[in-house]
């Protein structure tokens, strides 16, 4: 699984203006970065990512909005915002 850990947003200020991902792979210990594409196709393959909030860590999922994905965090059944509380990088 990874851990998503930074964020670099574009100048929007929501999920749908993160144009990259910083992530921390737990099983090798692997870092890297990757586009929103990529990240979208990460999660398509049933591969998973986290985000650590404040009241505990949040799943991400693709979420869709007028034909775009966007990788969006998700915990207790809603989706969330817990991206943006990332640092940027």
């Amino acid at each position: 699984m990874i851990y998503v850990t930074a964020i670099r947003p574009s100048t929007a200020t929501s999920y749908q203006g993160i144009t990259h991902y910083r992530w921390l792979d737990s099983a090798d210990g692997k870092a890297g970065t990757s586009n929103r594409a990529a990240m979208v196709k990460h999660l398509d393959e049933k591969k998973t990512a986290q985000v650590a909030g404040e009241d505990g860590p949040s799943w991400l999922g693709v979420y869709e909005v007028d034909g775009q994905r966007y990788v969006r965090s998700h915990a207790d059944k809603s989706w969330n915002n817990n991206l943006d509380s990332l640092p940027r990088f």
